[in-house]
């Protein structure tokens, strides 16, 4: 049985300090360079790699997908501290491997991450350990990462790889998706700004790179069934399916800054 890395849930979750990045980790994943052997080895796993704003639904698309037994989600890790969404607590080992700090730090400097990156202000990564367990199975890998862990994947070369970007269909929809995962809009409207703030990068960098193929997100189990074509038989979204997808991220991307700019409402 290949070896699955475990965090340590007890200790990381009552860790105060386990969102805040020190300058010595922050250094630490700005400089982190994947072992060359690591790469080699990914090439030949197929994988899709899900992007997209808080909120947009990538993890509810994939684990629709996850009835089908050709695909595996690959469970990444994060520093900050289980949350609660639309009632339901996040599991270790589950959603995420939950790190204090310390730890990553501790596997940044042993070489344990495909790649790592600082988000929302905290370390968020893909442990190679999980990659080896679904090279195993020689199932199709699933991961839901942020942009900049997505452009890494993309240097590497890999031969059976496809990068998606979530779009929500539209402001209203997307953010009551988000106060869900919050609580409510009200109950933590500071993290949701910070949330708003790493959604202008994202939005803008999928408008400019073609190699994120924009998916709208209107039903989830559609999108699965979508995102299954494009991946096991090649069916692409149309010229007109990206350029309606486009359209609604430009208008997301206005709204959300209105919203940001009227802080009462």
């Amino acid at each position: 049985m290949p070896h699955i890395y475990k965090g340590n849930l007890e200790v990381s979750a009552c860790s105060a300090t386990m969102s805040q990045m020190d300058d010595t980790t922050r250094n630490l994943v700005d400089t982190y360079q994947t072992p060359k052997d690591v790469i080699d080895r990914l090439k030949d796993i197929r994988t899709v790699i899900f992007t997209g704003i808080t909120g947009a639904g990538k993890d509810t698309i994939i684990n629709a997908m996850m009835n089908d037994n050709r695909f595996t989600k690959v469970v990444t890790s994060t520093t900050r501290l289980p949350r609660e969404n639309n009632g339901i607590m996040e599991r270790e080992g589950v959603e995420y491997y939950f790190l204090s700090i310390e730890q990553a730090r501790q596997k940044i400097q042993d070489g344990e991450y495909i790649e790592v990156n600082d988000v929302h202000g905290r370390v968020n990564g893909s442990l190679i350990k999980e990659y080896e367990r679904i090279a195993e199975s020689g199932t199709v890998a699933l991961t839901a990462i942020d942009y900049q862990g997505a452009n890494n994947f993309l240097e590497f070369g890999m031969e059976h790889l496809t990068v998606l970007f979530i779009v929500p269909p539209n402001f209203t929809t997307w953010l009551q998706r988000l106060g869900g995962r919050h609580g409510g809009l009200e109950s933590d409207k500071a993290e949701i700004l910070n949330r708003m703030g790493s959604a202008e990068k994202e939005i803008e960098h999928a408008l400019q790179d073609s190699r994120f193929v924009p998916v709208m997100n209107v039903d989830f189990n559609a999108s699965a069934k979508k995102i299954a074509s494009i991946v096991l038989d090649g069916e692409l979204p149309t010229k007109q399916e990206i350029e309606d997808s486009h359209a609604v991220l430009r208008q997301l991307l206005a709204d959300l800054r209105q919203y940001q700019a009227s802080p009462n409402e």
